[in-house]
């Protein structure tokens, strides 16, 4: 990992955007050593233009951002969104209820494919982004495999590397395995259990160098995400960029 490789998704600091505003927040994320941003939606009383201009400001690429898959009848107005905010990904988790079955994994593999090519014609590309349940048994097979089955290859991956290591599979393995297919990756850390808070990057139980190594050549974006955590968020986020960036040296 090379230092302008590192991002924030700022779902992280959702609440401390909520109270003491995005301007403050922001010149945070930069001064800790962020080069790039991921995006979980606009923040409320500001416009996507806005949101870009003090990102850019500050020294702060977009990166890409989580939003509804655009398809249907708002399929557009996600994609106008995106396109305004600059992203180049459009990532989007998968529905729990329907990795239950094949036939579900499939039907929503299906949804990727047709977002993915609503994303290309605006040059943005989509991806998918897991938690744990992807990695569980479905019908004697990882239904993370299921889904690649059925994924067209213009749809892209975004690796959780915490997710996947609470969900029993080794982070590293699957980074490696998916090459360039996953051109960024969702850094977190913590005790990889569900419903426990986690802990800033380099202080639980993932192995994060390892994941860093394996990544070294095909992974564009590094992205320290944290649902909740066990200590102050912004010292974590702190603490999680002083630990990835000492790793990139």
């Amino acid at each position: 990992m090379e230092p302008d490789q590192l991002a924030l998704q700022l779902y992280t600091v959702r609440d401390n955007i909520a109270r003491d505003g995005f301007l403050s927040v922001i010149k945070q994320v930069a001064t800790a050593g962020y080069r790039g941003v991921e995006l979980a939606g606009v923040p409320a009383g500001l416009t996507a233009l806005e949101v870009r201009r003090i990102l850019t400001d500050h020294g702060l690429r977009v990166v890409g951002g989580h939003f509804p898959l655009p398809i249907g009848k708002k399929a557009n107005e996600v994609l106008d969104q995106a396109q305004a905010l600059g992203c180049r990904y459009l990532c989007r988790s998968t529905s729990r209820e329907l990795f239950q079955s094949v036939a579900g994994i499939r039907r929503q593999a299906e949804e990727f494919n047709c977002a993915a090519e609503a994303c290309r014609s605006r040059n943005i590309t989509c991806q998918v982004h897991n938690h744990w349940w992807e990695f569980a048994t479905v019908e004697g097979r990882c239904a993370y495999e299921w889904l690649l089955e059925a994924l067209q290859p213009t749809v892209k991956l975004q690796l959780d590397v915490y997710w996947a290591q609470t969900g029993g599979h080794n982070p590293a393995d699957w980074i490696r395995r998916l090459g360039p297919r996953a051109p960024t990756l969702h850094v977190k850390d913590g005790p990889c259990v569900v419903g426990q808070p986690m802990t800033a990057v380099g202080e639980g139980r993932v192995d994060i160098a390892a994941c860093l190594q394996a990544a070294a050549n095909t992974v564009e974006w590094f992205i320290v995400e944290l649902d909740e955590c066990a200590t102050d968020m912004m010292d974590a986020v702190r603490n999680s960029a002083r630990y990835l960036l000492k790793l990139a040296r």
